[in-house]
C-alpha cells in the first residue's frame, strides 16, 4: 500500500483492510471458499489457470516498547507462519 499513489490507495484500502485484518482469522471463515472462487475469477487467465488458492497468516510478536521503539519499516520480519485455509478450484468455479 505505501508503493500505491494516494488515488490507487484509496481504491483498494477498504479491500485490504477486510482481507487483511478480518479475512483470515477463523470466526470468517465461513466466506473463505466464496473469497477464493472471487480471487480466483477476478484474476482468471485461461492460458495460466489457478489451481489452488490458500489463506495464511504471518505474523511476530509486536516487542514490548518500553524496551525499545521500533518504527513500522523498523520491525523484525514476520517469523510465525500459519496457513489456515485451502482451496481447490473446480472448473464450475469460473463461471
Amino acid at each position: 500500500m505505501d508503493k500505491l499513489t494516494l488515488v490507487e490507495r484509496f481504491k483498494r484500502e477498504k479491500f485490504r483492510k477486510w482481507s487483511i485484518d478480518s479475512l483470515p482469522w477463523s470466526r470468517f471463515k465461513d466466506y473463505w471458499p466464496d473469497f477464493a472462487k472471487y480471487v480466483g475469477r477476478k484474476y482468471y487467465n485461461p492460458l495460466n489457470k489457478p489451481v489452488s488458492l490458500s489463506l495464511n497468516l504471518r505474523w511476530i510478536e509486536i516487542p514490548n516498547p518500553s524496551q525499545k521503539f521500533y518504527r513500522q519499516t523498523e520491525l523484525p520480519p514476520r517469523t510465525k507462519f500459519n496457513t489456515t485455509f485451502c482451496y481447490k478450484y473446480k472448473p464450475e468455479d469460473f463461471k
